[in-house]
């Protein structure tokens, strides 16, 4: 590993290992040993790894990252590469993400294959927050939450979340 400061480890469905470091790039273990999937110029900064249920990792950094297919797509947001800082991700029962930046909380898009996958969702919030997490209250509903904001529903309300009720939370 290029960084020792570890902050997400996931075992996948296939016996992989995926690593998440501070400082250096995204990586994974697998019988041949450890491989960088990306520079840390591209993706670096992992605190969150998750699993889709059709096998897809998701990378939560600097950017968002997806692997699928043996590929990494990796997902800048609000069309900059630096501190975009991905927190948290839930996932929808429609297959589609929301996820929790320091710039705002963002839909991501999955028939768009570029950085407009991610739409930055009107939360109608005063100021630039930064959030860090979601919870579930265990009524279907979502809750964004952040530093110096106050917990914000962000389900529930059909107009900001249009398709799909959300199913796990990570």
């Amino acid at each position: 590993l290029e960084s020792d400061r570890i902050a997400a480890l996931h075992v996948d469905r296939t016996g992989t290992l995926w690593v998440g470091t501070e400082l250096g790039p995204a990586s994974r273990y697998t019988k041949d040993g450890f491989e960088v999937l990306a520079p840390a110029s591209e993706l670096s900064c992992v605190v969150q790894i998750h699993e889709s249920d059709d096998g897809t990792v998701w990378l939560c950094g600097a950017r968002l990252g997806r692997w699928r297919g043996g590929r990494l797509d990796v997902f800048a947001v609000w069309r900059t590469p630096l501190q975009t800082n991905v927190r948290a991700i839930v996932e929808l029962d429609d297959g589609d993400l929301m996820a929790a930046t320091i710039r705002g909380v963002f839909r991501f898009d999955p028939d768009l294959q570029s950085d407009d996958a991610l739409v930055r969702l009107p939360l109608g919030i005063e100021g630039d927050p930064q959030f860090a997490g979601f919870i579930e209250d265990g009524g279907g509903d979502v809750w964004v939450t952040g530093y110096g904001v106050p917990p914000t529903r962000i389900t529930g309300a059909r107009e900001t979340i249009p398709t799909g009720s959300l199913g796990r939370v990570y």
